[in-house]
């Protein structure tokens, strides 16, 4: 009787895996999960800044904002749900999805992208090559690793919840920065500008605008207008720049202006 009888524990020690794949998960999840946290924090904390470094990998610029903002909220919500066991399952889908639509945007643009900078990573630089296509292919079998080596997920309803508060920390974000750089005004006009910054006047001379007739114009970027002065290179102590787009060229520079 007793061997037919079915035995509990012996079912649950079957869905057990062996301590070197959950050992792997682990250790997949937590590199994933830095790498990530890291790299959506950033696009949230600095979402115009990343809008500009978006729109030169080809995006239009009419959707750079919005894409800086979701792959901001995508990247912080996979780290989060990775490094969580009941949701590592998907946020391991979360990652892979992600590098997978990275891997496929920039082998379908690769011609035009060829050696552009692509640096998710404060403290990693990396440029459309064949090794950011190897460096996400290791990543996206860590993010194999985490998932398929992990419980099934559940409880949708927190997962959402995080979800909500990643969003909303996103978007709070944005809006103080929006309202601290409109709050920025030129010396000159009083007018918003984009952002003032301390700058050297040497980074002038290297700029894509350094060979256009230096007299005071005011240019559209946006709502916000910036102004550029001639000033003297003797002067640079006290110099500070906003940040402008050259007429006729999509690169960002700084112009030199009265503090």
């Amino acid at each position: 009787m007793n061997d037919s009888m079915a035995h509990p524990g012996e079912g649950l020690a079957s869905l057990e895996l062996p301590g070197w794949k959950t050992a792997s998960s682990w250790t997949s999840a937590l590199l994933l999960a830095l790498l990530f946290l890291v790299s959506g924090l950033w696009k949230v904390v600095d979402p115009l800044g990343w809008s500009q470094r978006i729109s030169q990998l080809n995006v239009p610029q009419s959707l750079s904002l919005a894409a800086a903002l979701a792959f901001g909220i995508a990247e912080t919500l996979g780290a989060v749900l990775i490094i969580v066991p009941r949701f590592r399952r998907w946020g391991a889908i979360l990652v892979g999805a992600l590098l997978l639509a990275f891997m496929a945007y920039f082998a379908l643009n690769y011609n035009l992208l060829r050696g552009a900078e692509c640096s998710c990573f404060p403290w990693v630089k990396r440029v459309v090559g064949p090794e950011f296509f190897m460096g996400d292919g290791l990543m996206l079998l860590l993010a194999l690793c985490a998932g398929v080596w992990s419980k099934p997920s559940g409880s949708l309803r927190s997962a959402l919840v995080i979800a909500g508060v990643v969003t909303v920390f996103a978007f709070v974000s944005y809006g103080v920065e929006a309202v601290r750089q409109t709050g920025t005004r030129s010396p000159d006009t009083n007018e918003p500008v984009t952002s003032i910054l301390s700058f050297g006047p040497i980074a002038m001379v290297d700029s894509p605008c350094a060979s256009l007739p230096m007299t005071t114009s005011p240019l559209a970027v946006g709502s916000s207008r910036t102004v550029r002065r001639p000033r003297s290179t003797q002067q640079f102590e006290s110099q500070t720049a906003v940040r402008m787009r050259c007429p006729g060229s999509s690169e960002t520079t700084m112009a030199l202006s009265q503090p």
